[in-house]
């Protein structure tokens, strides 16, 4: 976040001039349903496991993103890595 900053975007705070994609929301929607739909510590092991899976991957997208110096991709992913944290804990 910080280093968006530098570039004037801002996300995940009060100045914000970035907002999450409705395919963020859908999937952040979709992640909290299932863990409220889940039955088992089989199926909420699932969820954790395929959080940690996306989280792995949303680590590698910002990187790729900074490195490419893709700040409106950086944001994206930032936000979206914000979400699954937020989940992560939820869990």
């Amino acid at each position: 976040e910080y280093l968006l900053s530098l570039e004037n975007i801002f996300v995940n705070g009060e100045r914000d001039n970035r907002k999450p994609d409705a395919d963020l929301l859908v999937e952040s929607m979709e992640q909290r349903e299932a863990l409220a739909e889940a039955n088992s510590l089989e199926e909420i092991h699932a969820l954790v496991t395929g959080n940690e899976k996306n989280i792995q991957v949303t680590l590698a997208t910002l990187e790729k993103n900074f490195a490419q110096k893709n700040s409106e991709a950086a944001a994206m992913a930032t936000m979206r890595l914000r979400y699954l944290e937020k989940f992560a804990d939820e869990i």
